[in-house]
């Protein structure tokens, strides 16, 4: 049920970030408009993003779904006639590999604008690229709040922060169900800090704290080392023993557990 609803609301998402691109595209490419990217016949978008490794769905989603939406609005027309061609490179979900792509579609492929980049560690890297070559970056797949606060100016986000949906995450675990000890096991990234981070400061509203915190490597799907697991990678915090129950699925991405036994607190 959880794994179905994820891929329902990824659906959703991606299918909102196209809708929304398509909509800009058409105010600020209007006929005549010339600009990097833009031809009488053809807007240029890239993309970098994961298609390879172990959180590739999440990029191939992306993209299969923005290509879908673009390829319906290229058969109906384009946006004032030009229709939109979209450049996709792989990145692994890797800073290193993200920002020589970046520099390849703004210098070589000249592209208009990018799209959906999947990833904080990714995003966090290319955001110098984009702001001094100022080159609009939409719709990252990303809910750092670095990447929002202060304003940055050539990125426009669509999705919910990870303050926003922590703060969510934690009112259902501790308002609604009662739970009172929250664990964090966060990618060793900045992905994984700033969610940490995200969660401390929820949980602090309530007069509480992470009992324990795990990390594990970006890039993985071995989660046994960490506070969920018999081969705990150093936890930061209590192990006393006490089993630790996965709140979600479970994909290479920071996970919220909680510490339980028959004495704990609800």
């Amino acid at each position: 049920m959880i794994a179905e609803r994820e891929e329902t609301l990824m659906q959703k998402a991606i299918a909102m970030a196209a809708v929304c691109l398509t909509c800009i595209l058409t105010l600020v490419a209007p006929p005549g408009f010339a600009e990097s990217g833009v031809t009488d016949g053809q807007i240029t978008v890239g993309m970098s993003t994961v298609l390879t490794g172990p959180a590739s769905f999440l990029g191939t989603s992306f993209r299969i779904g923005a290509e879908a939406y673009l390829k319906m609005v290229n058969e109906s027309g384009g946006v004032h006639g030009r229709k939109i061609r979209l450049i996709v490179y792989d990145d692994g979900y890797e800073p290193g590999r993200a920002v020589p792509n970046v520099i390849k579609l703004i210098n070589e492929d000249k592209v208009f604008c990018l799209l959906g980049n999947v990833g904080t560690p990714t995003t966090m890297a290319i955001k110098p690229i984009i702001t001094q070559d100022k080159v609009p970056l939409f719709a990252p797949f990303t809910g750092a709040e670095p990447l929002r606060h202060p304003i940055v100016k050539y990125i426009l986000n669509y999705r919910a922060g990870y303050n926003q949906e922590a703060e969510e995450f934690i009112k259902g675990m501790v308002d609604v169900l009662g739970f009172k000890n929250i664990g964090v096991f966060f990618q060793d990234d900045a992905y994984g800090r700033v969610v940490l981070e995200s969660t401390r400061i929820t949980l602090e509203k309530r007069g509480l704290k992470p009992v324990v915190t795990g990390i594990y490597k970006r890039n993985t799907e071995d989660i046994r080392r960490g506070p969920c697991g018999d081969h705990g990678r150093q936890a930061r915090g209590r192990r006393d023993g006490r089993d630790v129950r996965r709140m979600r699925k479970v994909h290479p991405a920071p996970v919220l557990c909680r510490r339980a036994s028959g004495s704990a607190k609800r």
